[in-house]
């Protein structure tokens, strides 16, 4: 005798807690340092275009590079995630990230 179990309606019928609030925190944050490495590029390029710091070639390649690094990321978020565990290799990247940009954000400053 088989048993039919809709699961999609039990799930929806659970309680959000602390643990599903934490995930869409981990997951928003570096949703978010996606979005503003990706978005930021082009305002940000645009700018050293006009005041002639850097050349149209030279943007091409560093957005190229850019998504080429992406992409690599990707691919060892997976290994990674595989090897040490998808609950850490969320929570840990997002850190690094942010990390990153703040590194690159305080050598540009010191730059000028």
């Amino acid at each position: 005798m088989s048993r039919s179990v809709n699961t999609g309606i039990r799930l929806d019928r659970l309680p959000v807690g602390p643990f599903h609030r934490r995930i869409i925190l981990l997951i928003g944050i570096g949703t978010f340092f996606d979005g503003f490495d990706i978005y930021t590029i082009g305002t940000v390029l645009s700018v050293i275009l006009k005041t002639r710091f850097s050349s149209l070639p030279q943007n091409v390649v560093f957005i190229s590079a850019t998504f080429v690094g992406m992409m690599l990321g990707s691919f060892g978020t997976g290994f990674l995630g595989d090897r040490y565990g998808r609950r850490f290799t969320r929570g840990i990247l997002p850190s690094r990230q942010a990390q990153s940009s703040i590194c690159v954000k305080s050598n540009s400053e010191n730059a000028q």
